[in-house]
């Protein structure tokens, strides 16, 4: 149940933000819809797995202040190895936009974060 929570509160901030993000890729990339919503429930269940496994239980010691830098770090491997190696292997990724979308995951996973740690 608390993984089903949490995997609504992801999917639901990803999907006010999509637009967003497919307006500033590359008209030459293309985005593959058919599997589209499976990837996106698999992956934030994986990363839901990480939230529970490595930052809440350290957060539940901690301070606030503590919390959000954890979590912070959490989001910025996970995204900053993602969007690394969209940078290499995707010819028309923008540095700015994977910049974008490094910023935009590490508040969607502490917002993620305190919304558990406090509300669920």
């Amino acid at each position: 149940m608390f993984l089903l929570k949490m995997l609504l509160v992801i999917i639901l901030l990803n999907i006010m933000f999509y637009n967003y993000f497919v307006k500033k890729i590359d008209k030459n990339i293309k985005i593959n819809n058919k599997f589209r919503y499976i990837t996106i429930i698999l992956s934030y269940i994986i990363l839901g797995m990480g939230l529970k496994m490595f930052i809440l239980p350290i957060c539940n010691d901690l301070s606030n202040k503590k919390c959000f830098y954890y979590s912070s770090l959490y989001g910025l491997i996970i995204y900053g190895i993602y969007n690394i190696i969209n940078l290499i292997y995707t010819k028309n990724y923008k540095f700015k936009l994977a910049l974008y979308d490094i910023l935009f995951n590490i508040f969607l996973v502490n917002i993620t974060t305190f919304i558990i740690k406090y509300f669920i």
